[in-house]
């Protein structure tokens, strides 16, 4: 469905499980499309309330007049939790998604109940800016099938060689954006991850987080999520190691995942941390 907010945008919204559950946000990728969360969605719906949704400029979703950044892309969560109706909720967050989450945090504390950072980064370091410019590359040049080639990255070695890749692949293309406006948008989405710094505002983030990193992340190497979950006052840290656990180990180890997802937020309903601050 398309939402119109207060922010003067439409995004375009999914919704999945109990509307009665407690409501889970979830923000995607640089890129990243509200149906890109392959098996994710089958196992969180069992619990939650998924609300899942396209970044302005991406998919259906409008672009907007104003530039792009986390704090803009923060403040249509908070305006889209408020066309929904909705006061508080837990976020999942993945990568770039990651570093919009942290700027809700931040500018819409009042609206968050616990969240999940996957695969997340507090401030873009030398490394970060190499990987983050070659992948912004081939969208500033207007060329999604190397955009595509090249994110094959965000898999594991032991997914890229084998027979399930192609399947996953054939699922995800079609996601990718394709638009002269999705692509721009794209660019800008990598202009906002190179300038992303919260690291020394963390401390202010008081609420209940989950940070997740992958042993075999080479986007986001598991150094940048400790360096994430040191600076947050409450803040657990869990690494997955072995096969799959890549930048999208999400998708690899939907199952694992979920778990680790499932008994953190158990631990944290929203009643509790609506009561505590």
């Amino acid at each position: 469905m398309m939402q119109e907010l207060s922010t003067g945008i439409r995004l375009s919204v999914s919704e999945f499980g109990d509307p009665e559950a407690e409501p889970l946000l979830m923000v995607t990728g640089a890129g990243g499309s509200k149906d890109g969360w392959g098996p994710l969605i089958r196992a969180l719906a069992t619990r939650y309330r998924l609300i899942c949704f396209d970044c302005r400029g991406l998919g259906e979703s409008d672009a907007g007049d104003g530039p792009l950044s986390m704090d803009a892309l923060a403040d249509d969560m908070a305006a889209l939790l408020d066309a929904l109706g909705i006061a508080r909720t837990h976020v999942l967050a993945w990568s770039f998604g990651s570093g919009v989450a942290q700027a809700f945090a931040l500018r819409h504390a009042e609206r968050l109940g616990a969240l999940v950072l996957w695969s997340t980064w507090g401030r873009t370091d030398g490394y970060m800016q190499a990987m983050f410019t070659a992948l912004r590359y081939p969208f500033a040049r207007r060329d999604p099938e190397t955009a595509v080639s090249v994110l094959r990255l965000v898999f594991s070695p032991e997914l890229l060689g084998s027979p399930a890749s192609g399947e996953l692949l054939e699922e995800l293309v079609p996601l990718f954006p394709r638009t002269e406006e999705q692509l721009r948008t794209t660019v800008e989405q990598w202009d906002a991850a190179l300038a992303h710094d919260t690291l020394d505002r963390l401390p202010s983030i008081t609420g209940p987080t989950l940070v997740v990193a992958g042993e075999k992340d080479v986007l986001c190497p598991p150094r940048m999520g400790q360096a994430v979950a040191a600076r947050l006052p409450d803040a657990r840290y869990e690494v997955f190691c072995g096969p799959g656990s890549s930048h999208a180990l999400g998708l690899e180890r939907p199952d694992e995942f979920s778990t680790l997802v499932f008994g953190f937020l158990a631990d944290h309903p929203l009643a509790a941390l609506a009561g505590a601050r």
